[in-house]
């Protein structure tokens, strides 16, 4: 009954997935498709000293919370807000490799003892494997600072543009408030556990239940994109 409950919580955590990074329709006939925009996703780069971008995509940064923190501040998304950031083992082993993450003069030492990040200026993490890929495709980069731009790779109005490789896998990561999101039951944790006779009186165990999602505020939502060692 545990793993069917299990199970169930993760198809719970797909859907969540899906409603966040996907289309969601709008309109009175909810046939108006909606998009993430461009706008709403940022690459993780690592900083320099002084704590600004260089381009160079790694699997987690503090510069990244940085970015999060001003994007969402720059969309008045209260500060009030619970702000959580969804990521999957590598971009926490890779997080847990930095000073700033693990040294007591930026953060709780605790970190560093049990191996556990649960909060990190202002984030709220929360670990998951079920984040999907996106390879990358030819014209889609980003700027020095993370910020995702539909071009070509070159020099436009000055500003030098990063990328993968066409066809690299990045880790589809995310973050987001509170109120951007909404998830909803139909139907509660149904579970029931009996004996098949025609089974040599083996147990069987059947569980259902009914969930749904969707992104309510676009300019609540981040697409992260992670270079995975």
């Amino acid at each position: 009954a545990m793993r069917a409950v299990q199970a169930l919580n993760r198809k719970k955590d797909e859907v969540f997935i899906v409603s966040s990074l996907g289309t969601v329709l709008t309109g009175e006939d909810g046939d108006i498709p909606v998009e993430l925009p461009l706008s709403q996703k940022l690459a993780v780069v690592a900083e320099d000293a002084n704590g600004d971008g260089t381009g160079i995509a790694v699997p987690m940064s503090v510069h990244l919370l940085r970015k999060l923190g001003a994007k969402f501040d720059e969309n008045e998304m209260g500060e009030d807000e619970v702000r959580y950031l969804s990521w999957s083992s590598a971009q926490k082993m890779s997080f847990l490799g930095l000073t700033k993450a693990t040294s007591q003069d930026f953060a709780s030492v605790k970190n560093l003892v049990d191996g556990n990040v649960n909060s990190f200026m202002g984030f709220e993490f929360i670990r998951t494997e079920l984040l999907p890929y996106i390879a990358v495709p030819a014209d889609l980069r980003w700027d020095i600072e993370g910020n995702a731009l539909a071009t070509a790779v070159g020099a436009i109005n000055g500003t030098t543009i990063f990328g993968g490789l066409v066809g690299e896998l990045y880790r589809r990561c995310f973050s987001w408030v509170g109120s951007a999101m909404v998830s909803a039951t139909g139907e509660g944790l149904f579970v029931r556990i009996s004996e098949r006779d025609d089974k040599r009186y083996s147990t069987q165990v059947y569980a259902r239940h009914s969930v749904g999602a969707a992104r309510m505020e676009e300019i609540g939502v981040v697409e992260i994109w992670s270079k995975e060692p």
